[in-house]
């Protein structure tokens, strides 16, 4: 079973990469920052939007998948967004 703390810290180590996702709610695409971690054979990344969305909203997504293991993909998880 793969356990993940809910806190992030990020070290010298980690590293920033710009993507493009899509909303799930909109289907619309736009531009991310993706911070990503390799830690024991996994890579973590958490995908921060560049803006907001047409309801002023911050969007994110979450990606996790290990190797040698059977996948285990947030892909499916839906676009999270801002509370406020």
């Amino acid at each position: 079973m793969i356990q993940f703390s809910p806190l992030a810290i990020l070290t010298p180590y980690f590293f920033l990469v710009s993507e493009v996702d899509e909303d799930d709610r909109t289907g619309s695409s736009y531009g991310s920052n993706e911070y990503l971690d390799m830690n024991e054979g996994c890579m973590f990344a958490v995908r921060m939007g560049i803006g907001k969305d047409d309801q002023k909203k911050f969007r994110s997504s979450l990606l996790l998948s290990c190797y040698g293991q059977e996948e285990f993909s947030l892909k499916g998880c839906p676009t999270l967004r801002s509370v406020k």
